[in-house]
C-alpha cells in the first residue's frame, strides 16, 4: 500500500494531484515477483477481449430478437387493421339496405360471384337504398313492351321539389325504380328531369322499354346505388355508376354469401346459402335453390375479406398463414326478417 505523508515543503495543490495518479497506477499495474510494476499479460488481454465479445454478442442477439419480434408484431397488426377496416367500411351500407322502405319486397341487393370453386373466387356486391323516403305515384299506366321518355305522376309539388334537388345534387341523372306491389315486379330507369307546372306533373327519363305492366298508382322510388368490388388489390366503392373511391389497399378478394329463408310449397321453411343474387329472378350458386325468393327473405349477409401481407418478402417478417389473412362477419339488413 502506498502511503502519503504530509510534507510541509510540498505545495498543498500537489497532494491532490499525486493521489489520483498513484491510484491509477495501482489499478492499471501490478507488482511482479521482483516487486516492480508491470502491465497486463497477453493472455489476460485476449481473455478480456473474448469475454467482451461474448457479452457484446449476447447484447446484439437480444437486440436483433427484439427488432424481429417488433417487425413481426407490426406485420400482424397491419393485417388485422386492414381486415377490420374493410368490414367496418362495408358494414354500415349493408345494415342500411332497405332503410326508409315500407315495401321490403323491392330488390335492393345484387350479388355477383366470379371464378366459382377456385382459389380466385371473388364477389361483387351492389346495394341500393332509398334516398328520399316518400315515393312518387304513377298517374297513368305503363304498358309492357312499350317505351316512354316521360312519366305522369300524381304527387305533391313539394315532394317533386325534393326529387329535383337530389337529382341536381347528384349530377343531373339518378336512378329511379318503379314497382308494382300487386305482382311484386319492377325495374330501374334513369331519372333526368321534371316538369313542376304541368298538369299532371311529369318526370323525364331515359327511353325505357317496360318489361311488365305498371298500373296507375304504382310507386316510384329514388335510389342511391353503391357497388363494392376489389380492383388491382384495392377495395373500391362506386357511387351511382359515377364516382369511384379507393378505400383499402392490399386487399386480395371479397367472398360474400347470403343466407335466405326458403319457403316450400307445402309451407316447410329452410335456409339456402347463395353466392349470386340477380336484380330479378332466382338466386344462383346456392346449396339449395330458395323457393319464392324476395329481398325480404334475406336473413343476413356473410362477408369474408382476404388481404395480402405487405412485407412478406422481408426476411424478418413473420410468414402469416392463410387463415391469418382473412376475417368474416355477418351483417343483418333491414327487411321484414330484421
Amino acid at each position: 500500500m502506498i502511503k502519503i505523508q504530509d510534507n510541509p515543503q510540498v505545495p498543498q495543490a500537489n497532494k491532490f494531484t499525486i493521489l489520483p495518479k498513484l491510484l491509477l497506477l495501482g489499478l492499471s499495474n501490478k507488482k511482479d515477483d521482483n516487486n516492480s510494476f508491470s502491465g497486463f499479460s497477453l493472455i489476460e488481454v485476449i481473455a478480456s477481449t473474448v469475454m467482451g465479445m461474448i457479452l457484446l454478442g449476447f447484447a446484439l442477439g437480444g437486440f436483433n430478437s427484439m427488432r424481429q419480434s417488433f417487425v413481426q408484431d407490426e406485420g400482424v397488426a397491419d393485417v388485422n387493421q386492414r381486415l377490420k377496416t374493410v368490414l367496418a367500411t362495408i358494414g354500415p351500407d349493408m345494415q342500411q339496405i332497405g332503410q326508409g322502405l315500407t315495401d321490403t319486397s323491392i330488390p335492393l341487393v345484387k350479388l355477383e360471384v366470379f371464378n366459382v370453386g377456385t382459389a380466385n373466387e371473388t364477389s361483387i356486391i351492389t346495394t341500393r337504398k332509398v334516398s328520399i323516403p316518400t315515393p312518387l305515384n304513377l298517374s297513368e299506366a305503363l304498358i309492357k313492351n312499350q317505351s316512354n321518355t316521360t312519366l305522369k305522376i300524381s304527387t305533391d309539388t313539394s315532394i317533386l321539389e325534393q326529387w329535383k334537388n337530389k337529382r341536381i345534387a347528384d349530377g343531373g341523372t339518378v336512378q329511379g325504380y318503379i314497382h308494382n306491389s300487386a305482382t311484386n315486379t319492377g325495374q330501374f330507369f334513369d331519372y333526368k328531369g321534371e316538369n313542376l307546372t304541368a298538369d299532371p306533373r311529369t318526370i323525364t327519363i331515359s327511353s325505357t322499354t317496360w318489361t311488365e305492366n305498371y298500373p296507375s298508382g304504382s310507386s316510384i322510388y329514388l335510389m342511391d346505388k353503391r357497388k363494392y368490388e376489389v380492383k388491382d388489390n384495392i377495395l373500391t366503392l362506386t357511387v351511382n355508376d359515377k364516382d369511384t373511391f379507393k378505400l383499402v389497399e392490399y386487399v386480395e378478394k371479397l367472398n360474400i354469401e347470403a343466407t335466405i329463408k326458403s319457403i316450400a310449397n307445402n309451407g316447410t321453411i329452410s335456409d339456402s346459402k347463395c353466392k349470386g343474387i340477380p336484380e330479378s329472378g332466382t338466386p344462383t350458386n346456392c346449396d339449395t335453390t330458395p323457393n319464392n325468393y324476395k329481398f325480404e327473405n334475406i336473413k343476413y349477409l356473410d362477408i369474408k375479406a382476404t388481404v395480402k401481407q405487405k412485407n412478406k418478402d422481408n426476411p424478418s417478417a413473420k410468414k402469416l398463414r392463410s387463415e391469418d389473412l382473412t376475417m368474416s362477419q355477418k351483417f343483418f339488413i333491414r327487411n321484414t326478417l330484421n
